[in-house]
């Protein structure tokens, strides 16, 4: 009679979980997913989200490996063949730096492509769709701008792919012109929208105060590039930034 009860036990749980299996991961919606405002500002989200790949271990310090700024001090260091420039198509580092990036690119066109849609039928208003169209065009910048850094001639990857790895090298790699005129168009996408300042002005900073991050906003009309000469001219500048510690875990 256990024996009985234990296999009926057994098969009813491997019933309800090959039914949790079959449910679709949030993180991997489609592009039918997005049908309203909430569901648009939950795939933008998810773009912000691949920003911790983008900063995952070892990212940081691809750009400085083979330089007298960063070097690699263990053997078994995954970016050793970086620093010793005997990369291979196996090596991981910059492996995970290409698709970490893509995969923020593929979900920010698909962001892009469903901002579009939904604010030109009407599903949601205009300055909402104007707002996440700015914040993908500059996610998407952004991560071109560090592919072109350590890579160089990329390809442009404007709608939507389904495999990270595979899909982006149906595409011709394009010049760093090309890929430098591309950031810019998105750049000037976003400041076209004419959504900054307002009620969005110091979003960044709340969402950093929230989470307990020390953060200092500051803006400068007409200053442009140059605007940390001016930050640093700031009479209590220096004293708030090394007041600011990490404490050791």
């Amino acid at each position: 009679m256990i024996h009985s009860l234990l296999l009926v036990s057994l098969l009813l749980s491997a019933g309800s979980c090959a039914k949790f299996l079959e449910e679709k991961s949030r993180t991997d919606q489609t592009l039918d997913d997005i049908n309203d405002l909430a569901t648009l500002h939950i795939a933008l989200v998810g773009v912000y989200s691949r920003l911790q790949g983008c900063f995952a271990t070892n990212a940081m310090a691809l750009g400085e490996l083979g330089t007298d700024i960063t070097f690699t001090s263990k053997q078994g260091n995954a970016t050793l063949p970086v620093d010793t420039y005997s990369i291979t198509a196996s090596t991981v580092p910059p492996t995970n730096y290409w698709k970490n990036h893509f995969t923020l690119i593929r979900d920010a066109n698909i962001v892009l492509d469903k901002a579009e849609e939904l604010m030109s039928t009407g599903v949601i208003p205009e300055l909402d769709g104007k707002t996440i169209l700015a914040e993908a065009h500059v996610l998407r910048a952004f991560a071109y701008f560090r592919l072109m850094e350590a890579f160089g001639e990329l390809p442009l990857v404007k709608e939507h792919i389904e495999v990270i790895g595979r899909d982006e090298f149906t595409y011709s790699r394009s010049s760093i012109n090309e890929v430098f005129h591309f950031i810019e168009q998105d750049l000037t996408s976003a400041l076209d929208a004419d959504v900054l300042g307002g009620k969005n002005s110091g979003r960044v900073k709340a969402c950093l105060q929230k989470l307990g991050v020390p953060y200092r906003y500051s803006e400068y009309p007409g200053v442009k590039h140059n605007c940390w000469d001016t930050a640093f001219l700031e009479p209590d500048f220096l004293k708030w930034f090394f007041s600011h510690v990490r404490q050791k875990p």
